[in-house]
C-alpha cells in the first residue's frame, strides 16, 4: 500500500512538473506572438517609407503611352518625339530641361512601349499637366510615372461602382464620390474602408460617437447622455453652418440623422448656399421648444 502511495505521488508531482513546463511554454509562445505582431508592423512600416522614398524619386518624371515607336528607334529620337508632344499642348520644352527620356519594357512588334521622362524641374511637370487635356482626342496619355504598388492601388479604386473618378497627384492616389467628396486613399484602404470614407457624413459620425458613449455604459435616458447627444449634434450644425458662411463645398447634398436633418441645396446659376434645419419634436416635458432652446436649458448646460 505504501508503494502504491508513493508511485502516486511520484506521478502527480511529474504531472505538476509537466504543468509548470506547460505554462512556461505557453508564456513563451504568447511572447513570441507578440514579437511577431510587431516585426510584421514594423516590416509593413519600412515597406511603406520604401515606397513612399522611391515615388518621392520619380516626383519629376513623367510617362507618355500610345506613342508611335519607330524601329530601332535611339533616345535622340524618342526625346524628339517628346519634344514635339509638349510643343503640341503649348509647352516650350527643350533638351535641357530632360534629364533623360526613354522606352521601358522589351520591344515587340505590334504595341508601343512607354516613354519615361525625366525633367530637371517640377515647374516643367506641372505646365505639361496643366495643359494635358489639350491631349484629348489623340491616342496619346500622359500620366505620372507610379510605381507598381500605386499603380496596382488606382487600378484597383477605380474598379469599384462607389468611386465616380480616381486619379494621381504627386504620387498619391486620390478618389471622388458621386456626390464630390474627394479622400486620398493609402496603401492599406480595402473596398469597404473605402466605401465608408466616401459615403459617412459628419453628421452621421456624430451620432455615432454619441452613440457609442452610450453603449459604454451611460443610461439612454439620463441628462448626461443626452447632453453628450445633443453637443454632438450642435458640433455638426456649428460646422455646416461656418462652411456655408466661408462658401466652402459642403460635402453631400443631403445628411440626416436619427435626431435631425440637414437638407442643403445650391441655387442653380448661383453661388449662393443655403441651408434648412428641421428638428423634430421633442421629447421632453413641456411641449414643442426649439432645438436650440432646448440646448441652452440649464439640465442640458455644459456641467
Amino acid at each position: 500500500m505504501g508503494e502504491i502511495r508513493g508511485a502516486l505521488l511520484d506521478i502527480l508531482a511529474e504531472h505538476e512538473r509537466f504543468r509548470d513546463k506547460i505554462k512556461s511554454l505557453e508564456q513563451e509562445i504568447e511572447k513570441l506572438k507578440e514579437e511577431v505582431k510587431a516585426t510584421h508592423n514594423n516590416i509593413q512600416q519600412n515597406r511603406i517609407q520604401i515606397n513612399n522614398l522611391e515615388q518621392y524619386s520619380r516626383k519629376k518624371n513623367i510617362k507618355l503611352l500610345n506613342v508611335k515607336e519607330n524601329p530601332n528607334e535611339t533616345v535622340s529620337e524618342t526625346e524628339r518625339k517628346v519634344i514635339e508632344i509638349a510643343s503640341s499642348i503649348d509647352v516650350t520644352l527643350n533638351p535641357v530641361d530632360i534629364d533623360i527620356a526613354h522606352r521601358v519594357g522589351k520591344p515587340t512588334d505590334n504595341k508601343n512601349r512607354p516613354i519615361i521622362v525625366r525633367l530637371m524641374h517640377l515647374k516643367t511637370k506641372s505646365a505639361l499637366f496643366q495643359n494635358r487635356r489639350k491631349l484629348k482626342g489623340r491616342p496619346i496619355v500622359l500620366v505620372e510615372d507610379l510605381i507598381y504598388e500605386n499603380a496596382r492601388l488606382l487600378n484597383q479604386v477605380r474598379g469599384f461602382s462607389f468611386v465616380e473618378r480616381s486619379w494621381s497627384m504627386g504620387g498619391v492616389v486620390y478618389a471622388k464620390s458621386p456626390q464630390g467628396k474627394i479622400v486620398r486613399v493609402n496603401a492599406h484602404d480595402n473596398e469597404h474602408s473605402l466605401r465608408a470614407l466616401l459615403c459617412s457624413s459628419p453628421l452621421q459620425h456624430e451620432y455615432r460617437r454619441s452613440y457609442k458613449h452610450y453603449r459604454d455604459g451611460q443610461n439612454r435616458g439620463s441628462t448626461d447622455f443626452k447632453h453628450q447627444r445633443y453637443l454632438s449634434i450642435t458640433r455638426a450644425i456649428l460646422k455646416y453652418r461656418a462652411q456655408l458662411r466661408l462658401g466652402e463645398a459642403v460635402d453631400s447634398d443631403e445628411v440626416e440623422a436619427p435626431h435631425i436633418s440637414i437638407i442643403l441645396s445650391q441655387k442653380k446659376g448661383s453661388k449662393n448656399i443655403y441651408s434648412k434645419i428641421t428638428p423634430p419634436a421633442p421629447r421632453i416635458k413641456g411641449g414643442k421648444e426649439d432645438l436650440e432652446q432646448r440646448l441652452t436649458r440649464k439640465k442640458f448646460s455644459r456641467p
